[in-house]
């Protein structure tokens, strides 16, 4: 059950980064900037660690590392947003992570992304993003699962990182889907 629950995150996994990627690079066909490139490299590198988590069953340490810079590109793509009230904290939680151990890393950086999504909801009232927090909020928590997991011989809590994390892909799947029904709406609004 365990490895079905884990193999199963990874994969729904790489669909919803994946998605989010082209979604983020498709806001960049029609105007760049640093904050949406930095997002959509992030969920590119995201989609990417996850195929090969999901290859060799498991986390390996350089999709580890992949996660932890991915992650950051993410956060900074938020905070980066001029929106934001977190920028200066940015740079300090950046360094701050790489004193942390593991899974670790990963849980402060969600909780990071989470927190900067919040705040961005709350100053531009863009309820929309709601999904988006809520699902960063449940990949720290299953990360935090994965970290307590592995100091745990039995690896009881793992299963719950995996559910977690698979709630979460499918939020985004969610999420994601809304913008890509509001851009085909747009599209025949505008044929007609």
């Amino acid at each position: 059950m365990l490895d079905f629950a884990i193999t199963l995150s990874f994969f729904i996994s790489i669909i919803a980064f994946f998605g989010l990627f082209l979604l983020f690079a498709d806001s960049l066909l029609l105007r760049f900037d640093l904050k949406t490139f930095l997002k959509a490299l992030g969920f590119a590198m995201l989609s990417a660690a996850a195929f090969f988590n999901f290859l060799s069953h498991g986390y390996i340490p350089i999709t580890l590392w992949v996660y932890v810079i991915s992650f950051l590109f993410i956060l900074f793509g938020f905070v980066f947003d001029p929106n934001s009230k977190l920028q200066l904290m940015a740079p300090l939680g950046a360094v701050a992570i790489f004193l942390l151990p593991g899974h670790l890393r990963l849980v402060i950086l969600c909780v990071g992304i989470a927190g900067s999504i919040f705040q961005l909801i709350h100053s531009t009232k863009h309820q929309d993003l709601i999904p988006l927090g809520i699902s960063f909020v449940l990949i720290a928590i299953g990360e935090y699962f994965y970290y307590v997991g592995q100091m745990d011989s039995m690896h009881t809590l793992a299963p719950a990182g995996a559910f977690l994390y698979i709630f979460a892909s499918i939020l985004l799947l969610f999420w994601l889907w809304s913008y890509v029904a509001l851009r085909v709406l747009l599209m025949v609004k505008n044929n007609s």
